[in-house]
């Protein structure tokens, strides 16, 4: 006699050679017995989790702010520590769009009047990284200095 097992959303039926169907009814078992490793998994995740996003929590990076008002930067120059992470804000306080852009730290974006934008830039060598608003390039120039 060959048993066929039956999954569906209500439980496992059982079809039998004969095409006679048993026990049909809701599948008691719980998603560990499924699987018994699941709470092990599940700690493991959590752990790992955990082990990645402790350092960044754990690391406050500086932040620096520009502020951009109509095609001109203030400041115009900001300084940074060297071999750190750093975050610089820029804040729109104008009324036209301005292009954030800096090819030296990788870092390009429009950000429209009255809202801002911030730019995580990865640890630097000493020395000095140019920025600028690309809409404004005459009168928006400025620069991180890395020291």
């Amino acid at each position: 006699m060959k048993i066929i097992p039956i999954y569906n959303p209500i439980g496992v039926c059982y079809r039998f050679s004969d095409r006679t169907i048993r026990r049909c009814g809701p599948s008691f078992a719980t998603p560990t017995q499924l699987d018994p490793f699941r709470p092990m998994k599940t700690l493991f995740a959590l752990l790992l989790g955990l082990a990645v996003a402790a350092p960044v929590l754990a690391d406050s990076l500086p932040v620096l702010k520009v502020s951009a008002r109509d095609g001109v930067l203030e400041p115009a120059v900001i300084e940074a520590p060297a071999g750190k992470r750093f975050v610089i804000e820029v804040t729109n306080d104008g009324k036209a769009v301005m292009e954030f852009e800096s090819h030296d730290l990788k870092v390009e974006k429009v950000i429209p009047p009255g809202h801002k934008a911030s730019f995580i830039i990865r640890a630097l060598k000493s020395g000095e990284y140019r920025f600028y608003d690309e809409f404004h390039e005459k009168t928006g120039q400025g620069k991180v200095i890395v020291k």
